[in-house]
């Protein structure tokens, strides 16, 4: 006993030192995956920027290049070298490139390094020495300034924008988030434009802010390169250290060419809520643990009571399936003791039920031959008394029907096709206006042992439930068809159909939903009991289409009762 509890006690603590070390591991898979998406994150807003400040360039670029060259702009040239009238000249330049909502700042008009015309007056840009494509340069008031120019000798053109405004665009343009933080150097590395939490900063560049940052040194370092980095370092803080992840990019390997790009982002909130929900879900686990502890002590004291309980369950289970059967066997019973009941009132009464109806029959008939014609009222009611016993005398003898007992004299071989012709004869009649029956009889040859009558009768009361239920119209179609040894029968209408709910009880005596006059509830009844007389069967479903679909299965053999 000793060794078997230390042995459960020593795979416990196992248990607890492989869980540990699988909750570290996947603490820093996690702590990797989110440094990786937000790596890629970096990557893709760095990217971002650059594509968008090459846009910008070129827009710049091939704007100023478009209204230099016009015939109108080259005219008010010309005008202003031959006269010193600059004022057609200034006004194209303005029209022409400040109102494109470029963000343009002003527009120059530079020769030999040199400003001679600026859209806003002033003519004190400090100007590099040889003036490229795109350059840095600087106001009286220490405002710096991008330019894009263009050179049609002798004179060359710029635009100056406002580096703030572009860092403030190329953020905005690039999703950059305020949480990111946005550092450009220019193509000499001379100037800085770092933007953080919306605010831009643009200053030279200096040994002492490299040595306050170690991102400013990663881009000063990457400026002239071609160099792509991801990566992260830790960065000392007033409040302590911070985990910073940068992506780069030189400008020799960007795409606008004049930028060296890097983006800053703070891993520490990130990493921080990921070791606060570590902390929660160990706390948690421990819980559960303590919690599965206890349940187990509870299942282990409680088996046997349960392992009892499930089989006096299963005992009571086994009663009420019986008992279940033996209510179903009663229900059934209690069913054709009914029906028995039916047969034996119906078959002492009829009898009785005739001779009273005879005299009334004949009486009534004798009566109306010897009434005047004037009594026309009088003919009229006698006549109803009439009608009235003709009526009651078919609902009798459709209840003797219900309960009468074959002889083995009545049974005999019959074609089901040809009784199917008879009954249709019979039922023609009865036909809706703008009714069709359609007859696909496949068992000419074939014979059944059978009452003909009986089936007749049967086919009969089927034929007009059809026909009742398309008063409107519609198609009924009969098919007879082999099926091993018995042979297929299928009335379909195309009527309004019966409703699930009451398929069961359609062939109950005496249930119709009918209105009162037009039915007695015995027709499918009687149709049920000649199908259990020749031991067939007989299923309702719904018809394709719409409507409904009776199938009666009749085997070729009867063995008569």
């Amino acid at each position: 006993m000793v060794v078997r509890r230390t042995i459960c006690v020593l795979l416990a603590v196992l248990l607890i030192v492989a869980g540990l070390f699988m909750a570290y591991r996947a603490l820093m898979q996690m702590r990797g995956s989110i440094i990786s998406q937000h790596a890629e994150k970096l990557t893709d807003v760095v990217n971002s920027i650059d594509r968008s400040a090459e846009s910008i360039f070129h827009i710049y670029r091939e704007s100023l290049q478009y209204v230099a060259e016009r015939r109108g702009f080259i005219a008010a040239e010309n005008t202003w070298k031959e006269t010193g009238d600059s004022e057609d000249l200034m006004f194209r330049m303005k029209e022409s490139l400040l109102t494109r909502e470029l963000k343009i700042k002003t527009v120059l008009a530079i020769d030999r390094g040199t400003v001679l015309l600026s859209t806003d007056g002033n003519t004190e840009y400090k100007l590099p020495d040889l003036l490229p494509e795109v350059f840095v340069c600087r106001d009286n008031e220490q405002g710096y300034y991008l330019g894009i120019s263009y050179s049609r000798k002798p004179l060359t053109y710029a635009v100056l924008v406002d580096m703030s405004v572009l860092c403030d665009y190329l953020a905005e343009s690039s999703a950059v988030n305020e949480a990111d933080r946005m550092l450009l150097i220019d193509y000499d590395g001379e100037l800085m434009i770092c933007r953080r939490e919306g605010t831009t900063v643009v200053q030279p560049l200096t040994e002492e802010l490299i040595a306050k940052s170690p991102a400013r040194k990663l881009a000063k370092e990457a400026v002239g390169t071609d160099n792509c980095k991801v990566d992260l370092f830790q960065a000392e803080e007033k409040d302590g250290a911070e985990t910073v992840g940068y992506a780069l990019i030189g400008n020799e390997g960007s795409r606008n060419g004049f930028f060296t790009i890097c983006v800053l982002d703070e891993y520490d909130p990130h990493l921080r809520a990921l070791k606060e929900d570590s902390l929660r879900l160990v706390v948690w686990c421990g819980f559960i643990l303590l919690g599965l502890a206890a349940l187990i002590f509870y299942v282990s004291s409680v088996s046997h009571k349960t392992q009892r309980a499930e089989k006096e369950v299963a005992r009571l289970k086994e009663q009420q399936a019986a008992l279940e059967k033996i209510n179903e066997q009663t229900q059934q019973l209690a069913h054709h003791q009914r029906l028995e009941t039916i047969g034996t009132l119906t078959s002492s009464i009829s009898h009785e039920f005739n001779n009273l109806l005879t005299p009334i029959m004949s009486y009534s008939l004798l009566t109306l031959e010897k009434l005047p014609s004037e009594e026309v009222e009088l003919y009229d009611n006698v006549l109803e008394i009439y009608n009235a016993s003709q009526k009651a005398k078919v609902i009798i003898s459709r209840l003797s029907d219900l309960s009468r007992k074959n002889s083995p004299k009545t049974f005999r071989q019959v074609s089901v096709d040809e009784l199917v012709k008879k009954a249709l004869d019979i039922a023609m009649p009865a036909k809706p206006e703008g009714g069709e029956v359609k007859l696909n009889l496949n068992c000419r040859n074939l014979r059944i042992t059978a009452n003909e009558i009986q089936i007749c009768q049967m086919l009969l009361n089927l034929i007009l439930n059809a026909f009742q239920a398309m008063e409107e119209g519609g198609v009924l179609k009969i098919d007879t068809n082999p099926d091993d040894d018995c042979i297929q029968l299928h009335i379909t209408d195309t009527g309004a159909g019966i409703p699930e709910e009451i398929r069961k009880k359609i062939f109950d005596p005496f249930f119709t939903t009918k209105e009162s006059g037009k039915g007695t509830g015995l027709g499918l009844a009687i149709v049920a009991q000649v199908v259990e007389d020749h031991k067939g069967t007989i299923e309702v479903s719904d018809a394709e289409g719409g409507g409904t679909c009776f199938e009666v299965r009749l085997p070729r053999q009867t063995e008569v009762r």
